[in-house]
């Protein structure tokens, strides 16, 4: 991030490979920017048993590759549909369109229908019409940081469209620390971590979550 300029990109991948003895996972771990280069602590990856690939071109950019094994753990982690929202509308705020593809996917996971938009003025629209369409959105994650509008006056906006019962969440890859008190007081649920992960949203929402009335039950699509 700190070497690739305003409107270039950095992306990051990760891979399981097959082959991996019993008990055991392999994982490559790709970054890729079209800035001026990266630089990656290879002592943390030795310490760990894995190897660290790098392809640079002048002009282009770079792609480093780690390759990790890790041990299984034994403990049972999967995460299901949360009841109390299955079969319910979400939303999803952020001016990356892969961002917006990745959240999709994982609240399909956990049971809802999700929608996304990249525009912070859009969302408050759509808020604001799905609750008039007496459809509304049970689930709001909205970015922090979005071109055309603040994601806490994103947040501010919808609350006084849909009152304070369903919880907003703010995706975001910064520390929010210096802005907790004024996203809760504009109606902020909960936070989450850029790059989100399934684990973390699961617990977020299952925490977030309230029984959802009857009356709310029988507009479900």
């Amino acid at each position: 991030m700190k070497y690739t300029k305003a409107g270039g990109t950095v992306g990051f991948r990760i891979i399981q490979k097959g082959h991996a003895p019993e008990g055991f996972a392999d994982y490559d771990f790709v970054v890729k920017d079209n800035g001026i280069g990266m630089a990656i602590t290879k002592n943390i990856v030795d310490m760990m048993g894995g190897t660290i690939k790098v392809k640079s071109e002048l002009g282009v950019g770079s792609e480093f590759t780690i390759s990790l094994r890790f041990k299984i753990t034994q403990q049972n982690s999967k995460r299901g549909v949360i009841k109390e929202l299955n079969g319910f509308r979400a939303l999803v705020a952020d001016d990356s369109m892969d961002s917006c593809a990745s959240v999709e996917k994982m609240l399909r996971t956990i049971g809802l229908r999700p929608e996304w938009t990249t525009s912070g003025k859009e969302a408050i629209f759509r808020a604001k019409y799905a609750s008039q369409e007496k459809d509304p959105f049970q689930v709001y994650i909205i970015d922090w940081l979005m071109p055309d509008m603040n994601g806490i006056e994103v947040v501010r906006r919808i609350r006084m469209e849909i009152g304070d019962e369903v919880p907003i969440i703010i995706l975001t890859a910064y520390d929010w620390a210096d802005i907790e008190q004024e996203a809760r007081e504009a109606g902020v649920t909960a936070f989450c971590a850029k790059p989100l992960f399934v684990s973390e949203l699961y617990d977020v929402l299952q925490n977030a979550s309230r029984p959802v009335k009857t009356k709310d039950k029988a507009i479900r699509g």
